[in-house]
């Protein structure tokens, strides 16, 4: 998976000078951060096929934050 800019996107979280970390374009404000990802068509194949996606958060010790994975889109008022 790759994270990719977005229309709603706000700023760019980076891992600093030298450091191996990608930059992250994310949507950001004082509630909440919200990045957009892009699978490969290999990952999109497994996804499809096993119906899983899995999620691991750095939490170095500390109380973990809550989470959320969609397919779709914070943005988009969906009357779903």
């Amino acid at each position: 998976m790759k994270p990719i800019s977005f229309p709603e996107q706000t700023r760019t979280w980076t891992g600093g000078p030298g450091s191996e970390v990608k930059d992250l374009p994310a949507f950001s404000d004082d509630r909440v951060t919200v990045t957009c990802w892009t699978l490969s068509w290999p990952e999109r194949f497994v996804v499809l096929m096993r119906g899983r996606v899995w999620l691991s958060q750095l939490n170095f010790g500390k109380p973990l934050q809550p989470q959320k994975v969609s397919a779709k889109s914070p943005f988009v008022v969906s009357n779903v």
